[in-house]
Formats: structure tokens, C-alpha cells, sequence
């Protein structure tokens, strides 16, 4: 009886077009049976008499027969009896925790417990059978469900762990500065924030290798200040550049100056493409 069941569910998935993750044949507690709900008017069509369709309208199902009502029960969303047999429907949000299977005491004869899903919303259907006989109008019913609103619920949003695109493979080298000055930022692209600059002929030891997949991505990973920062791989040599000799003025004109702090204490600062000037820790200064 159960094999039967289960095809007929998945029938009526195929029907309203939606994916079955799960049917179990068990036993389960009973559902609380509280104060009956009259749904069917006098005045409605035969083959319509037994047809329930949700307050809301998001789903409708067909009950066995005549007797099946609506029934209160707070701790289900739907709640449907004929006086001792049950069907009850739960409405998720796809990415909520599910309750357990149902499982059934003495007072059942059977459970069974279908999850039908669309993209943002579950929804679980359980019938709960006292009598052997009136197994096969429960399966019945629950095969008859068909969802007329979807995605009533928002899908619960998981949060996606975030993919490193590249690998830092430790190094320890001493590279110069080849460049006028080198921008030291806080990442290894050039939209990442600045931190602090190197001027032309400057020394700085590298920790890592910025690499994707085997392949070096023109970036260093330097020891600065009291942490790491980032600098182009292009613009720098293992192999110490000629001195220049510079005036005073084109010192000026590579960005370089003394300046003392709010204490008196003379600091050299460097000049970024950014506008700012930098001391050799990163400290960031305003001319």
C-alpha cells in the first residue's frame, strides 16, 4: 500500500510541476483536533464539494469526501479532519530548518509525509490514517495537491563563502625600488586602498609571491609597518639600481621632503600618485 502511495505523489508532483524531495511511510503522533471550521457551502457544485482551497489561495487540495473539514490547530498552518483521521500542511521557506519525519504512537494506524518544494518555498503534507481502509483516499488526497501560488515565501539567502582567487607562496628576498615611486596598498590589485609609497633605490623584504593556480600575478606581498602590504613585482629588482644624484629641487620633483611632527621630530616623507605623502612605516601625513 505504501508503494501505491508513493506513486500516486509523485504523480501529483509531476502534475503541479514541482520536485518531491522526500515521502515516508511511518507511523506518527497524533495532530491536536481543536474546533471545527465549516468550508463547503450548501450551494457549491458536487465535484467541487470536497475541493479545499487555502484562505490565502496558495494551494488547494482535494479531501476524500464530505466530512473532511478544516480544523484550529496553532501549531500547524493547515489542519484538515474528518473527526479522527488527519492531513496537515506546513509552509517553509526553502532554506528553513524542516521539521523531523512524523513519527506515530498507538493511536495511528499510518503516516504519510510528502515534501513538495518550488524555488523559494517547501511545503510539507502529512496524513495520519486510524483506520487501514481509508489509507488509500488519504494518499489520494495528498496526491491531489497543487500549488496555485509559488514562491509566496522568500528562500532563505545562505551566505556564500568567499572563493580565494590567488595564493600568497611564502618568499624571503630583498628587492629594490626601480621606479620614481611605488604605491604599497593593502591588497594585491590597484583598486585596493593605499597604505604607504617607496621611492627609487628603497630596499624592502618580500614575504610572499602572489601567485593563481601556479602562475605569478606580478604582485609582492611585503613585510610594512607592523603587518604586510602589497607592491607591483614590475617595478621592482633583486638587484640594487644605480645611485643618482639628485638636487634639491628634483627631489621635490620625485616627492620627496622633510617635515617635522606636531613634537618636533623631523620626518622624511614620501609623495603617492594618490596625493598623499607617506613615511617609511605608511603613516600617512598632510602637507
Amino acid at each position: 500500500m505504501l508503494k501505491k502511495c508513493l506513486v500516486s505523489v509523485l504523480a501529483a508532483a509531476m502534475v503541479i510541476g514541482v520536485a518531491v524531495p522526500a515521502f515516508v511511510g511511518a507511523e506518527a503522533q497524533p495532530a491536536a483536533v481543536a474546533e471545527t471550521v465549516n468550508i463547503e457551502s450548501a450551494e457549491a457544485p458536487a465535484a467541487e464539494k470536497n475541493l479545499f482551497t487555502a484562505s490565502n489561495g496558495v494551494l488547494s487540495i482535494e479531501l476524500p469526501n464530505a466530512n473532511w473539514k478544516e480544523v484550529a490547530d496553532p501549531a500547524k498552518w493547515i489542519a484538515l479532519s474528518d473527526g479522527s483521521n488527519v492531513i496537515t500542511i506546513e509552509h517553509f521557506a526553502n532554506g528553513e530548518a524542516l521539521p523531523n519525519i512524523s513519527v506515530a504512537d498507538d493511536h495511528y494506524i499510518n503516516v504519510y509525509e510528502a515534501a513538495f518544494s518550488t524555488q523559494n518555498e517547501v511545503f510539507i503534507v502529512t496524513g495520519s490514517v486510524v483506520n487501514e481502509a481509508q489509507i488509500p483516499e488519504v494518499c489520494n488526497a495528498i496526491m491531489s495537491l497543487k500549488v496555485l501560488k509559488y514562491d509566496t515565501k522568500q528562500a532563505v539567502r545562505k551566505e556564500v563563502p568567499q572563493v580565494k582567487e590567488f595564493t600568497v607562496v611564502p618568499a624571503d628576498m630583498t628587492v629594490y625600488v626601480t621606479a620614481g615611486t611605488l604605491n604599497v596598498r593593502n591588497a594585491c590589485s590597484t583598486e585596493a586602498s593605499l597604505i604607504g609609497g617607496l621611492v627609487y633605490g628603497d630596499s624592502v623584504k618580500v614575504t610572499g609571491i602572489v601567485q593563481r593556480n601556479g602562475q605569478n600575478l606580478g604582485w609582492y606581498q611585503i613585510a610594512y609597518g607592523a603587518g604586510n602590504g602589497y607592491i607591483s613585482a614590475n617595478f621592482v629588482s633583486e638587484k640594487a639600481p644605480e645611485k643618482k644624484e639628485e638636487s634639491d629641487e628634483s627631489k621635490k620633483a620625485t616627492g620627496v621632503m622633510t617635515i617635522y611632527s606636531p613634537e618636533g621630530n623631523e620626518v622624511t616623507v614620501y609623495e603617492s600618485t594618490d596625493g598623499g605623502w607617506y613615511d617609511k612605516p605608511g603613516n600617512r601625513y598632510i602637507r
